[in-house]
């Protein structure tokens, strides 16, 4: 088993959606995300704060209640994740528009993908919906699978679904990693000023 939630240890008291959010692999199969409920994640994205409000993400979206299509995204994942996001009720791929114009590259497109990404996972947990990101996928195929036009880049791939304490669904060493306490680098490891690597010292 693992526990119920992982809350983050935080040096001060934050939101309650933050110190809660982690990324497991273990989701409840027999649970689905309804359509109003996933389209109050999408619109979160919707509102997320982009350079020049180009707002340079796309999402393709495969629900579990749609096997084909289900079938279909899970063929772009790594076997690794195929493994425990089968189990996931939503998947998705972030999309980026690479370009502010069309021979100007927008190098801020992938943070702002982060941006729209980081509001659609509170606003997922909100309504107790876990999501966990991937890079282990295939960007080419989905390009292909998808008709992606040039312009954009199949960026990350995205597992929502609500999360299960029964870890059988799961393979031995993804259980491990669930078990495993939730780590982080110190604030003093993050945080500089005046000069790089020297800590900041207002932190500890």
């Amino acid at each position: 088993m693992v526990a119920t939630e992982k809350i983050a240890e935080t040096a001060v008291q934050l939101n309650d959606l933050i110190a809660r959010r982690w990324s497991p692999r273990a989701f409840d199969p027999t649970k689905t995300i309804d359509q109003p409920t996933l389209i109050s994640i999408l619109e979160a994205g919707r509102w997320a704060a982009s350079s020049s409000n180009l707002q340079p993400w796309r999402f393709i979206v495969a629900h579990k209640d749609n096997p084909t299509e289900f079938k279909k995204a899970l063929s772009v994942l790594k076997a690794g994740n195929r493994e425990w996001a089968q189990h996931a009720s939503v998947l998705m791929f972030g999309v980026i528009n690479r370009y502010r114009s069309s021979d100007v590259l927008n190098r801020h497109a992938s943070h702002d993908l982060g941006l729209a990404l980081g509001q659609m996972i509170l606003q997922a947990l909100h309504h107790d919906i876990y999501a966990r990101m991937m890079g282990g996928f295939y960007p080419d195929q989905a390009r292909a699978i998808y008709n992606i036009p040039d312009e954009y880049e199949p960026f990350t791939a995205i597992a929502f679904g609500y999360k299960t304490l029964d870890l059988g669904y799961l393979n031995e060493a993804n259980q491990e990693k669930e078990r495993a306490p939730r780590q982080r680098q110190s604030l003093s490891d993050l945080v500089y000023s005046g000069s790089w690597a020297q800590t900041a010292d207002f932190v500890d």
